[in-house]
Parts: structure tokens; C-alpha cells; sequence
């Protein structure tokens, strides 16, 4: 990672002052960085959230399924009584 940062003074450059860091993971980021880094704490908050809906999407999901179900059953059985009824002429 590499960090620039810009120093002006009244629009003139002053200088430039370069940090390059070689972080293969979030283990290397040191314990201030991790207090001020709220991007783990917002990972964190946003996958919980993304968990709860599709844990919530599932189960309606899942009841819409039964629901549906239930009555395509209850629908099969009516038709079956009715064919199963003998056939009365119109006439």
C-alpha cells in the first residue's frame, strides 16, 4: 500500500511526503489502526445484516413454499372427488 500525502501551503507545494507499507493481511495493522479502522466494524455490521435478511427471505420463502403447496394439494383433491363422481347426464 502506498500512501501519499500532499503538503501546501497557500497552493504552493511545500513537498511530498511518501509511506510504503507491505501488508499481506489485517493482522499486520497495528493496534491504533485497527481502534480508528472502522471498516472491519462496518464488514462486520453489514454481513450480520445480510445474514439476518436471508435468514428472513429464507423462512418466507420457505412458508410461501407450504402455502402453495397446501392449497395445490387441496386443489388436487377437490379435482379427484370430482372425477371421481359419477357422470350425471344433462338431460
Amino acid at each position: 500500500m502506498v500512501v501519499s500525502y500532499f503538503l501546501s501551503e497557500s497552493g504552493k507545494t511545500k513537498e511530498y511526503i511518501i509511506f510504503t507499507e507491505n501488508r499481506e493481511s489485517r493482522e499486520v495493522i497495528s493496534g491504533v489502526e485497527q481502534a480508528v479502522d472502522l471498516r472491519a466494524k462496518w464488514t462486520e455490521e453489514i454481513l450480520n445484516e445480510v445474514k439476518t435478511l436471508k435468514n428472513r427471505f429464507e423462512s418466507v420463502i420457505e412458508s410461501r413454499y407450504l402455502e402453495i403447496t397446501a392449497q395445490i394439494n387441496n386443489f388436487n383433491q377437490k379435482l379427484e372427488i370430482l372425477e371421481n363422481q359419477p357422470k350425471q347426464s344433462l338431460y
